[in-house]
């Protein structure tokens, strides 16, 4: 008889949830960076695009967590899972903050671009060059300062996997520092959802259209409530029967990344509509 335990039995899995999440992902991303990459190539605005890469790793390593016991009790996973499970936490943690980064320097590049480049007579752009200088700034500031502290989280590094040098340790705590940088995170994020608004504002658009077009950049608002989701369930996360507990939150933290992906593209599909529409079609 199976044993009883929090979750169900010990024979209950999560791989059904885990799979089903990483199918919606690898369909909803990559749809919307081809559909970016197809706007941008019918704009003329070149082809290479740092969201192409962004997500790779995370979605890999998603794929791989379903294979290695994510999901089941450590009781049944496999008598490596906690080695296996804390290998690609490890490279999970390393992965998510370039990806992030990667997404917000192509939102940064996009800004540039059409708020920049495309509206050079507005003086306003003067302040908003310079914003987009800092918040690149912060965000290799952020990237270096985190990605160091992750890389070197334990000593050995691979102590932070494989407890078999007793002599290893972790001087920094993980936990800890995953929640200091979400500060820095979530302001970028604010940031990059705020400062498209005052030029929108001042172009010479209908009233309802401004809104629009200031409403589209918001979507992106739905990464900020992703990354509390994903918080608010790291927070409750204890290490004990981690295969299981953790599941949920290999969810998020594949979610997270891709979501960011997706409403970067969602400003960029306008191009395809005026082509389908023909020549006639709105501008």
């Amino acid at each position: 008889m199976s044993k009883n335990i929090i979750g169900g039995t010990i024979n209950t899995t999560k791989d059904v949830k885990l799979i089903m999440a990483n199918a919606v992902i690898l369909f909803l991303s990559p749809t919307a960076v081809v559909l970016r990459s197809l706007s941008r190539r019918i704009a003329g605005v070149g082809q290479f695009d740092l969201l192409l890469p962004a997500t790779i790793p995370i979605d890999v390593l998603y794929e791989l967590i379903v294979h290695e016991g994510f999901g089941r009790h450590v009781e049944v996973a496999g008598p490596d899972a906690l080695e296996k499970w804390y290998f690609i936490l490890y490279l999970f943690e390393n992965s998510y903050g370039p990806a992030i980064a990667m997404v917000k320097f192509s939102i940064l590049l996009y800004y540039k671009r059409i708020f920049t480049e495309n509206t050079a007579r507005m003086l306003a752009t003067i302040w908003f060059q310079r914003a987009l200088f800092f918040m690149g700034a912060v965000m290799v500031s952020w990237l270096i300062i985190f990605q160091g502290l992750f890389i070197f989280a334990c000593t050995p590094i691979n102590w932070f996997w494989d407890h078999e040098p007793v002599t290893g340790h972790c001087p920094a705590d993980v936990q800890k520092i995953f929640y200091i940088q979400v500060i820095p995170n979530t302001a970028t994020d604010l940031m990059l959802l705020a400062l498209p608004i005052p030029l929108i504002w001042r172009l010479q658009l209908p009233k309802a259209q401004k809104l629009a077009l200031i409403g589209v950049f918001l979507l992106g608002s739905f990464v900020v409530i992703t990354r509390v989701v994903r918080l608010s369930i790291i927070v409750k996360l204890t290490q004990e029967d981690v295969t299981w507990n953790y599941g949920q939150a290999a969810i998020w933290t594949s979610v997270k990344p891709n979501a960011a992906v997706i409403s970067a593209c969602l400003p960029m599909p306008r191009p395809i509509i005026n082509a389908l529409d023909g020549p006639n079609g709105p501008v």
